[in-house]
């Protein structure tokens, strides 16, 4: 018990350190335009290098984590992250940045992958609610990131100095990983080696959730790169205001992923559908407004919407086997990085051709596609939540 309790507490902190790297980014990329000397679109473009070696390393460590040393990978992901920084805070060249996103792309593609797996072995009779937990604290993270990150800048500190705060937290997961002593979560009793999701067909609903996974982390990714600079550019807020909005977005994440359990009694599809149309209406409305305050009230209904969409999804879809499949879970987190993947190209280009505004409204297209792609799930006979499949079982 003990050591299932260390290794939850684990996740949820490496979720954390997760959400304060994610996050900060959003802030750091004006500051990265004027010390590379580059369009604040072109930073973006960069940044699609290590969502696609995320995106490679989930997938190929996806296909071996039930027999993975878990306690080896985390050590190894945590100093390729160190080291990632330590070169963007002591060098300022456009080579030394693109060798340090590839590091960060790969230890981050390891670390967003092992809390998930193992949240879900340990506690598989129990997910939705311990998926909302560990979503939560990358929420709670991505609350402290922007709010030392913003304040700190704001009083002129160097934001490679402030780059550099994150390794407190990863120097403290190394040394609380060193620590515990546990087996390999492959082996656990309710992982059933000798099932594979190769011998049974996956049915439409898993491509469909899939699919969703990917326009939620791509609409949220856009939404949290780019709402301070639009607060900067077409408002002239100063830096410590503007970060405010990210602050507030993930704050209200943090309440809606902590509020979670108390809407357990409803079908997660019905679940997905009610809080993906918050996020949706709110997202239309931020854009539509002028008046800071109902901006600001706006971003905090969407941070509610966007709460629990992604453990809900991963619910959702892990439910649609029978058993525990580490290649379905992985699956499912590489779709949510694909829309890591395609968020900094997308937007960029975006911004680059028509501006910030219209960047930020593709992301109330893409979760209508959200939406749609949920409802069609429905519709699959095979899926164990589908209303047809339950008529049929009474």
């Amino acid at each position: 018990m003990q050591n299932k309790n260390s290794l939850t507490i684990l996740s949820y902190l490496i979720f954390l350190f997760l959400g304060i790297i994610f996050t900060n980014w959003g802030i750091y990329i004006i500051y990265m335009s004027h010390t590379y000397h580059l369009r604040i679109s072109t930073i973006g473009y960069l940044f699609f290098i290590p969502t696609v070696i995320q995106a490679l390393t989930t997938f190929i460590n996806g296909h071996h984590l039930h027999r993975a040393n878990i306690k080896k990978q985390i050590t190894i992901a945590l100093i390729l992250i160190t080291i990632a920084i330590l070169i963007i805070a002591f060098f300022s060249n456009i080579i030394t940045l693109i060798i340090a996103l590839t590091i960060m792309g790969s230890s981050i593609g390891i670390l967003v992958a092992l809390p998930n797996f193992i949240i879900i072995t340990i506690h598989s009779n129990d997910k939705f609610r311990k998926l909302n937990i560990l979503n939560f604290f990358y929420s709670f993270g991505a609350i402290i990131g922007p709010a030392y990150a913003g304040y700190l800048l704001n009083i002129k500190w160097n934001w490679k100095i402030v780059l550099l705060i994150s390794l407190i937290v990863a120097i403290y997961l190394a040394v609380l990983n060193h620590s515990i002593s546990y087996k390999r979560l492959g082996n656990d009793s309710h992982f059933k080696a000798g099932e594979d999701s190769i011998s049974i067909p996956w049915h439409s609903s898993i491509y469909l959730i899939s699919t969703a996974m990917t326009f939620y982390v791509l609409a949220e990714c856009i939404f949290s790169i780019w709402i301070v600079a639009y607060l900067i550019n077409y408002y002239h807020f100063p830096i410590g205001l503007a970060s405010i909005a990210l602050t507030l977005f993930w704050f209200f994440i943090a309440i809606g992923r902590f509020s979670a359990k108390f809407f357990q009694h409803i079908k997660i599809y019905n679940y997905i559908l009610l809080f993906a149309t918050i996020a949706l209406i709110s997202n239309i409305c931020v854009l539509l407004t002028h008046n800071i305050i109902i901006i600001f009230i706006l971003i905090s209904v969407m941070g509610i919407g966007y709460s629990s969409l992604y453990a809900c999804m991963l619910s959702y879809g892990t439910d649609q086997l029978t058993f525990n499949c580490p290649k379905l879970m992985s699956i499912l987190v590489i779709c949510g990085t694909i829309g890591v993947v395609l968020a900094y190209p997308v937007s960029s280009f975006f911004v680059s051709k028509f501006g910030i505004y219209v960047a930020l409204l593709s992301g109330n297209i893409i979760l209508f596609l959200l939406i749609i792609s949920i409802i069609l799930t429905l519709f699959d006979k095979k899926n164990p939540h589908s209303p047809k499949n339950l008529m049929l079982s009474k």
